[in-house]
């Protein structure tokens, strides 16, 4: 695949949820023995179906107006045309309404294995790095029992660097909920755990902000990602759901049972480049092709 692009998979079982999966990237001293990283998250068999349903719904509807309005005799009308823009406008509302509860329900604090990236500036990359590194030595100095977790080749160290490198676009409690799931820690034992998977969290965020302070970004930019990141766990929690740095291309692919879903359009997505693949095989055929002739 092209370096300078990143895939994504996502697919739904109903016996056992939805997958994500994304062909690992980022500096090599991070990155996993194995190229294809996954993650399985929970979700109601049902919800899919009510998602897609609701999508028919606000095509079905947008279809039959724009229909409408092309038959009527006055359609080129300022009326018309002003009206026509307005079921528009309603249309892409809609959409992008159906776009946030898929982002909340089902990829919750997950999202950012396909919103994050790693910079491609060599300089922001090998700053971040040794940020990272030394984040892990703050692991270590709080729970040595969990530094074994993130072992180089591990997935596990893969997603925790792609999660690194998004912290400053999430909310602190977001990132605590990943570090737990990552590191599992000793269930008996949650109030303490809950304690030091959010000392963690702080002292990710916080050395993700040193290493963006590093790179002569200023504080108020800093702050004011800090400040939409509270904005947007605030907006989850007072809707009630369960629970975004680059312009690389993003390569997404689509099982049958999701591709009716508008993903591209979910928040954590917005400001990226996204294509949606028609199959694997297909795309990996054409990228060959195109590197045999020197594309």
């Amino acid at each position: 695949l092209e370096s300078r692009s990143r895939v994504g998979h996502t697919g739904h079982d109903e016996d056992a949820g939805v997958l994500l999966a994304r062909v690992a990237d980022g500096p090599p001293e991070f990155r996993p023995r194995h190229s294809v990283v996954a993650r399985r998250l929970p979700l109601c068999r049902d919800r899919v179906r009510q998602l897609e349903e609701e999508v028919s719904n606000i095509n079905s509807e947008n279809q039959a107006s724009a229909k409408a309005a092309m038959e009527r005799p006055d359609r080129d009308s300022m009326a018309e045309r002003s009206a026509f823009w307005k079921e528009r406008r309603k249309f892409d509302r809609n959409l992008r309404e159906v776009a946030q509860r898929l982002e909340g329900e089902v990829l919750g604090p997950w999202r950012f294995l396909l919103a994050a990236a790693w910079p491609t500036p060599n300089q922001k990359s090998l700053s971040l790095s040794r940020r990272f590194r030394g984040w892990l030595d703050v692991v270590t100095g709080h729970a040595p029992q969990l530094r074994g977790m993130l072992s180089e080749g591990s997935a596990r160290l893969w997603m925790a660097s792609l999660l690194f490198s998004h912290a400053l676009e999430m909310p602190r409690s977001e990132v605590a909920e990943v570090l737990g799931s990552l590191l599992q820690p000793d269930p008996s034992r949650v109030g303490e755990e809950t304690d030091l998977m959010h000392a963690l969290a702080d002292a990710l965020k916080d050395a993700r902000n040193e290493s963006e302070a590093e790179d002569g970004t200023s504080i108020e930019i800093v702050e004011a990602r800090e400040e939409r990141a509270a904005e947007e766990e605030k907006r989850r929690e007072s809707e009630g759901e369960n629970e975004c740095l680059t312009t690389l291309p993003f390569l997404l692919f689509l099982d049958n049972a999701l591709a009716g879903l508008p993903i591209e359009v979910c928040p954590c997505l917005q400001g990226r480049s996204v294509a949606r693949g028609v199959a694997p095989n297909l795309a990996l055929s054409a990228l060959r092709r195109r590197r045999s002739v020197g594309g």
